[in-house]
């Protein structure tokens, strides 16, 4: 005698539905829900889009964002300046101390 130890999910066929493609894959949407969930995302992030700008927090963030952008641009600007100023220098007395001996060759 025998006893039978398997419990009754064990007798049942795995679920497939209609739609489902062979193989376990996802089954292809129709055109028109495809379209349907594209545009229920996209009323999603728009919407969630317009709340963040009339945030008046995000809208700080932003100003003080755009006031550091500016002043960091004018900082390397400037900087920029000095550096070349400085390299215009250093050239200039570069060529005056090599131009003796240059004439001194054409000489």
């Amino acid at each position: 005698m025998t006893i039978n130890v398997r419990s009754a999910r064990d007798d049942r066929a795995p679920r497939v539905s209609a739609n489902s493609a062979g193989r376990g894959g996802t089954a292809r949407q129709s055109p028109a829900a495809n379209f349907q969930q594209r545009a229920i995302v996209l009323t999603i992030a728009a919407s969630a889009v317009t709340r963040l700008l009339r945030d008046r927090r995000f809208q700080a963030n932003v100003i003080t964002l755009a006031i550091g952008a500016a002043a960091l641009a004018g900082l390397a600007r400037e900087g920029q300046t000095r550096s070349l100023s400085r390299l215009a220098t250093w050239y200039r007395q570069q060529t005056q101390r090599d131009l003796p001996m240059a004439k001194a060759r054409q000489a």
